[in-house]
């Protein structure tokens, strides 16, 4: 803005410089004037974010840690106080409801972050080393080598005694979130079809879920499937697949052709023209006539 006062650059030139708009230049102009350098500067530069809870800041504008964010928190919603709180503690799954706990800081994020690093690099690595191949013997290394070890090393004693943690949830709900469902449309047979096979709806209550109706296919890791129909399980039967019937192709019939019949010997057109003149001049009209209508008459 310098350049462009004291006349060495073009306000169009600086625009382009800059990355932004002649007008938005111009009023950037208008507040260097004003303001000086500190004109330049952004509205928002120096102020607290809206963001970030009240009860949460440090007077002096820096966020509380952890601990201390759960405690303001417990002063104004009791015992909900380790909702929202800064750490992603779990993740958002819908059937548990909102269990998302978001970061809403750097430190917050750094800490998620290089705690899911240090798994992935170093328990990969170890479960490679062991030649560990199937899901029991991660699990059988997990609970008894590589947890212990890891909070061993890198566990540190809290700074207040409470734990905000959810209880884990129970066999029945984690069975509500640990499966794979896919949509399917009842047939007009009453009949879902799903990976290739035939189930058969069974009437609930007297009723049946209505034909073209959408349906939900839920599968589990062992096996198990279950049809839900408007969030409630319907009874069903797996049948064999329908024989495919074969389409008759109608036989091909030759279209019979159809011979002009060949005139006899003494037909008009077999005769000489010349011949049939004279006749007709030497021959009365009624005679004349009587032979021509013969002579069309034949085949």
């Amino acid at each position: 803005m310098a350049r462009v006062e004291s006349g060495e650059l073009k306000l169009v030139n600086a625009a382009v410089i800059l990355g932004l708009s002649y007008r938005q230049t111009k009023r950037l102009r208008q507040r260097y004037r004003g303001e000086g350098a500190e004109g330049l500067k952004h509205r928002s530069a120096g102020r607290e974010s809206n963001r970030l809870d009240q009860e949460a800041r440090h007077p002096g504008g820096a966020v509380y840690g952890l601990e201390e964010r759960l405690r303001a928190r417990s002063q104004r919603q009791g015992a909900d106080a380790g909702r929202g709180a800064g750490d992603a503690i779990w993740a958002d799954v819908p059937a548990f409801g909102d269990w998302h706990y978001r970061a809403n800081s750097a430190q917050a994020k750094g800490r998620v972050e290089r705690n899911h690093g240090t798994h992935q690099d170093r328990l990969v690595k170890k479960m490679r080393r062991k030649k560990i191949q199937t899901h029991a013997e991660a699990n059988t290394f997990l609970e008894k080598e590589y947890l212990p070890e890891h909070n061993r090393r890198f566990m540190r004693i809290p700074a207040q005694p409470e734990d905000y943690h959810r209880p884990a949830p129970r066999a029945a709900e984690l069975e509500e979130v640990f499966h794979r469902e896919t949509g399917r449309v009842i047939g007009n047979d009453w009949v879902v079809r799903h990976d290739n096979r035939y189930f058969q709806v069974k009437a609930q209550s007297r009723r049946y879920a209505p034909a073209k109706a959408k349906v939900t296919v839920c599968e589990w890791e062992d096996g198990r499937l279950q049809i839900r129909y408007r969030g409630r399980a319907a009874a069903w039967e797996e049948i064999p697949a329908p024989v495919p019937v074969r389409a008759v192709k109608p036989a091909e019939v030759t279209p019979r052709r159809h011979k002009p019949p060949t005139p006899k010997a003494d037909h008009p057109w077999r005769r000489d023209y010349r011949k049939m003149a004279l006749e007709s001049k030497t021959e009365t009209p009624l005679v004349l006539a009587i032979r021509v209508a013969a002579s069309s008459a034949s085949p």
